[in-house]
């Protein structure tokens, strides 16, 4: 019961971070990660889309650093092709950014 909270308070933590980051794309309906095997599943709901777009992130490291946390993506696919070759350019082996209060959350829990 305690580790349902507190993944979904993690879960809850990391979905915010993102939409604030893709809020002018659309934004995240739902979040599963399992830190243990380091994957991720996301449904996002993207303006122009018609229906939500899954993505699978296959790998990922979490780090800390002086103002919050960084968060490197290695293998990453989409329910779209354009998508996924996009996320493979300009998302995979980039680290992005989590703040400061964000982060102290999810520290907790990996």
């Amino acid at each position: 019961m305690l580790g349902k909270l507190k993944r979904g308070g993690v879960n809850i933590a990391i979905k915010k971070t993102i939409n604030e980051k893709i809020k002018d794309y659309g934004k995240i309906e739902e979040i599963d990660i399992d830190s243990k095997q380091k994957k991720c599943y996301l449904k996002m709901d993207l303006n122009g889309e018609s229906k939500p777009i899954s993505l699978i992130i296959d790998n990922y490291s979490l780090k800390e650093v002086d103002e919050g946390g960084v968060l490197c993506i290695k293998e990453i696919s989409s329910s779209r092709e354009w998508l996924t070759k996009v996320l493979n350019d300009f998302v995979k082996d980039k680290d992005q950014k989590i703040p400061k209060e964000q982060y102290s959350i999810i520290k907790m829990f990996f």
